[in-house]
């Protein structure tokens, strides 16, 4: 079968092939080089150089007393940027970022005279000017000269950082994923995922950060190794709300000779490499800002780690919320019950106060527009509908009721139908007891808006028949369900006013369209 090989061997037949390190090899000018010219070197340096050469696995020789490097294609990109430089040039040079490390293995190689293979080993080397974490496996295999002595090491091997990293972050995950599903509580939820996060990644700092809807990005949590510096990360995470808003990681990695925002507010932090990752797109953004004092060559598993803890973590936050609103749903429903009868009770009470001949009539008409009332509480909050409706819907039964409703189309999602939806309610329910809507001639203005992601709505009630103070004051379950909704489903605030003669409520929550 030697025979049926092609014969292109070239002025130097150790270097013949299809090899593009073969011919750069032999087009360089060795002569002043300490190998000397090519065709000077001995046999043995040709035969290990061929057989590395023609392999398609990365191989590189270490000869000399300098042990100066020679290397094949494959292994062309393991150093960077430093190669073609790391062509003939001392080991200790082309590593010297790694040196201490793989230095004792030369030695044992060379006075043993045995090879040895070592896997998943650590390297800190910083190629691209910032340290990184790599693992290797690889071997040193010794190479005898012409006179039997170790003229030289043959070293084959691949870098294993992306199992060894994948690994280590599924165990990561898993016990996070522990710590998480035995929580209940959403601050030490977070405060746990970058305590972990951060011990895991090997950073000085974790954050999070959120982009409100009326200010600029704040902490939300943070962990760190130390002290942090609140004022000086502050200014660090201002520099973010493009990144928040564009749903894109944005990362320094050195900032002594960076020139944009975040690396100039990092070094005046005292930081060396940061890194924001912000949770896709959403009305309001949030992010997961890691920090250390050093430069750092941010990896994809850097990113996509924390990506991961971020979803996570909103899981949580997800599931705690839904708990809440399985825990308040029992409630509301014996509690929307009792009110149901007491609006029935007090629409049969109004219509009689009325009079008439068709009283029979207009309860039964009134009691209708209450269930319909109902049914679209009930169906709608799983599929996009109109404040406006709510409001119709909640004032149907009260046709002789004053009521102005002023504000633009502004179309719910389930989960903001929902809260918003059950707050309404509240409002009449209440304005039944106590205000308006107790009244035959009561009224009541509505006016909302929407602008810059904040929805807002002012509730006014004005009452002809003043009310004792100590009625007007009164407060239920209804009262703190609102209270509870507010601040812990919309994120956002209740402010009253109640008075003798009236009462005004002025809601303001973060938009959220779905």
């Amino acid at each position: 079968m030697l025979r049926e090989q092609e014969l292109n061997v070239g002025p130097y037949p150790f270097l013949s092939g299809r090899s593009e390190m073969g011919r750069l090899i032999a087009a360089t000018d060795w002569s002043k080089h300490p190998f000397g010219p090519i065709a000077h070197w001995p046999q043995s340096l040709q035969s290990a150089l061929s057989i590395c050469l023609q392999s398609k696995f990365p191989t590189a020789i270490y000869w000399g007393r300098e042990l100066r490097l020679l290397y094949n294609d494959a292994w062309s990109a393991i150093p960077g940027p430093r190669h073609p430089g790391a062509l003939g040039a001392r080991a200790q040079d082309v590593w010297s970022d790694i040196w201490d490390d793989i230095a004792p293995q030369f030695r044992e190689v060379i006075a043993t005279g045995e090879g040895m293979f070592v896997e998943d080993r650590f390297l800190p080397m910083a190629r691209f000017g910032a340290p990184e974490e790599t693992y290797w496996s690889y071997s040193f295999t010794p190479i005898r000269g012409e006179d039997g002595t170790i003229a030289g090491i043959f070293n084959s091997g691949s870098e294993t950082t992306h199992a060894v990293l994948a690994q280590r972050q599924m165990r990561f995950f898993l016990d996070l994923s522990e710590h998480l599903r035995l929580g209940s509580d959403l601050s030490l939820g977070r405060a746990t995922t970058l305590k972990m996060l951060g011990q895991h990644l090997g950073v000085a700092a974790a954050l999070v950060v959120g982009l409100s809807y009326a200010a600029e990005p704040r902490v939300i949590a943070s962990w760190s190794d130390g002290n942090l510096d609140q004022s000086k990360v502050l200014a660090v995470i201002q520099t973010l709300e493009e990144t928040l808003r564009s749903g894109e990681p944005t990362m320094c990695i050195n900032t002594e000779d960076a020139e944009q925002a975040l690396c100039k507010a990092a070094a005046a932090a005292g930081w060396g490499a940061v890194l924001a990752v912000p949770m896709g797109r959403a009305s309001h953004p949030i992010a997961i800002v890691v920090a250390q004092e050093r430069p750092r060559a941010w990896t994809a598993f850097d990113s996509t780690t924390i990506s991961e803890a971020l979803e996570r973590m909103d899981a949580f936050r997800q599931r705690l919320l839904a708990q809440d609103r399985e825990e308040m749903v029992v409630r509301e429903v014996d509690h929307r019950a009792r009110n149901a009868m007491m609006v029935a009770q007090s629409i049969v009470n109004l219509t009689f106060a009325e009079g008439g001949e068709d009283v029979a009539d207009k309860i039964r008409e009134r009691l209708a527009a209450l269930g319909r009332a109902q049914a679209l509480l009930s169906k709608e909050r799983w599929r996009s509908v109109d404040f406006a409706a709510i409001l119709d819907q909640e004032f149907a039964p009260f046709p002789s009721l004053k009521a102005t409703c002023t504000g633009p189309s502004v179309p719910l999602g389930p989960g903001m139908a929902q809260t918003l939806s059950l707050i309404i309610h509240e409002l009449a329910t209440n304005s039944v007891k106590y205000g308006a809507m107790g009244q035959a001639d009561g009224q009541v203005s509505v006016v909302w808006d929407l602008r810059d992601g904040l929805f807002t709505m002012n509730w006014t009630e004005q009452v002809l028949v003043p009310r004792s103070q100590s009625d007007a004051v009164r407060t239920g379950f209804g009262t703190t369900l609102i209270d509870r909704v507010v601040r812990s489903q919309l994120r956002g605030r209740l402010e009253r006013h109640l008075s003798t003669t009236g009462f005004a409520c002025r809601l303001e929550v973060p938009f959220i369209s779905f």
